[in-house]
């Protein structure tokens, strides 16, 4: 009983592995199935099972290891808000954007800012703003492509280039609209604090 649970289990975690489209939770999740493929193999006596998993371990250990190691070069570009850019990134991106920002107004508008991260000169992430006189700025969109949602684009935005907000007269960000659960957690590893109104999350820059 105990035998089939764990094959059944390292079958789950490859086929989660496939479902996902970040390229870390891909490798740490076929990672996992490997190695429980490993300890399946030993306990039925299927050792060829085993063989073949650990190798498949040593190949997802070195890529993940690679991963941790690699350097991307990020950078920070303020967009014209009447840019066709933003536009087209829309549009592209328009189903997935609805589901993480169901209310957003992407409607351009005199005080709208707008800006993209460059990770190794792939739009990874695009910031779409209204900023008031006072210095709060009212999220619509801070969206990020599947392939990098690992946190590091938001690291960099709020974290390393937060002067460059700063600058753009943005002392608050705001999100005051219904917000998907997964994006309330990054809102939250990034600082974001929930106020009394539960669909509002606030960082202070300054």
């Amino acid at each position: 009983m105990i035998n089939s649970i764990i094959g059944y289990s390292a079958s789950l975690f490859l086929g989660i592995s496939l479902l996902v489209s970040n390229n870390f939770k891909f490798r740490w999740w076929n990672t996992i199935g490997c190695l429980t493929f490993v300890i399946y193999g030993f306990l039925i006596n299927a050792y060829p099972v085993s063989l073949a998993n650990g190798v498949l371990l040593i190949i997802n250990t070195y890529q993940l290891i690679r991963l941790y190691q690699s350097k991307e070069k990020f950078e920070l570009l303020s967009i014209p808000k009447d840019s066709a850019l933003v536009e087209k990134f829309i549009n592209f991106y328009d189903n997935d954007i609805k589901k993480f920002f169901p209310e957003a107004n992407t409607t351009i508008q005199s005080n709208t800012f707008a800006l993209v991260v460059l990770r190794n000169m792939v739009i990874a992430n695009m910031v779409i703003a209204n900023v008031k006189s006072n210095g709060e700025a009212e999220v619509e969109i801070d969206y990020t492509i599947p392939q990098y949602r690992d946190y590091k684009s938001g690291q960099f935005i709020f974290e390393k280039e937060k002067q460059h907000l700063i600058k753009n007269g943005i002392t608050t960000l705001t999100y005051h609209k219904n917000i998907h659960p997964a994006h309330q957690k990054f809102l939250q590893k990034m600082g974001f604090v929930q106020t009394n109104d539960n669909n509002c999350f606030k960082k202070e820059l300054v």
